[in-house]
């Protein structure tokens, strides 16, 4: 009976007022947090271009490998990598890449944008980024450019390496990049450009332009060659050679034309004296 009292005594007993300094403060339910978490990314979704939102969707296409995800994001027609294709050529033809290379993944970063003008003068949006691949097990970086019209599709989809093969597939035989010269030689061409240059260096002409005028530096800034050879016209076989004065501070430094014979390796500039005509030229055998 006493351990019954004991007991009762200790059930009945008031519990002590809980300062309010001490209570616990309200948590958010995880409703709440998770609520307040996608607000904040809505907000920051919300700041990017729509360029930028459509180039998110076709690099997002290459995860999912779903055509009809290329088919959304491409113009009707595509300046693809240098080829102008059809939205459905252009479709196949990632698609036939992909499966050709099931761990294939790629990413996007490091943006930038630039206004271009397409060819029918309606504006559209350039956007240059890096794009990150992993293939077979590599990673690797390109530049890549994205075209976009104002209807908010791709009309053009290249990298820069694939921009500089093409270029320098559009450039003179004699060109490595522009104004490169390189040693190859085309029957029935017998010098190079590289040859060509080197010896108009050493020309008489080239030194007597530089006795010429004091303060004035000329040398070689650019040049150009025929694409084939006519050796029954003249001056139709070879280099034409840009010589400036690289010390002038005039819009236009040009100071003359001269040719290089593909063939004899002759130089051949116009008749600078008064009484020449447009078409009375000088000629000097060059060393190699």
């Amino acid at each position: 009976m006493r351990y019954v009292c004991l007991l009762l005594v200790v059930a009945c007993k008031k519990p002590s007022p809980i300062a309010v300094d001490d209570a616990p403060s309200p948590r958010p339910t995880p409703t709440v947090a998770a609520s307040a978490v996608a607000a904040v990314e809505s907000a920051v979704a919300d700041t990017r271009t729509p360029a930028h939102l459509v180039a998110d969707r076709w690099n997002a296409a290459h995860d999912k490998r779903d055509a009809k995800d290329f088919e959304a994001v491409y113009a009707p027609h595509v300046a693809f990598y240098g080829q102008a294709l059809s939205n459905a050529e252009c479709v196949k033809r990632k698609i036939a890449a992909l499966e050709k290379s099931p761990g294939y993944t790629q990413s996007i970063h490091s943006w930038m944008y630039g206004q271009a003008e397409t060819p029918d003068d309606k504006g559209a949006t350039r956007v240059i980024f890096t794009k990150t691949t992993i293939e077979h097990g590599k990673s690797h970086d390109y530049i890549a450019l994205l075209t976009i019209d104002r209807s908010l599709h791709i009309t053009e989809e290249l990298d820069r390496t694939s921009e500089q093969n093409l270029a320098k597939s559009t450039m003179p035989w004699c060109m490595d990049g522009y104004n490169e010269s390189n040693a190859r030689i085309r029957p029935p061409f017998k010098i190079s450009s590289n040859t060509a240059i080197a010896s108009f260096g050493k020309s008489k002409h080239l030194a007597a332009l530089q006795a010429s005028a004091t303060g004035q530096a000329y040398g070689v800034d650019g040049f150009d060659c025929t694409d084939s050879c006519v050796t029954t016209q003249p001056r139709q076989c070879g280099y034409d050679i840009r010589v400036i004065d690289a010390a002038s501070t005039a819009i236009s430094r040009l100071v003359e034309w001269v040719y290089v014979d593909g063939i004899t390796n002759v130089l051949w500039y116009r008749d600078g004296s008064p009484d020449a005509g447009l078409d009375d030229w000088l000629s000097e055998p060059l060393t190699p």
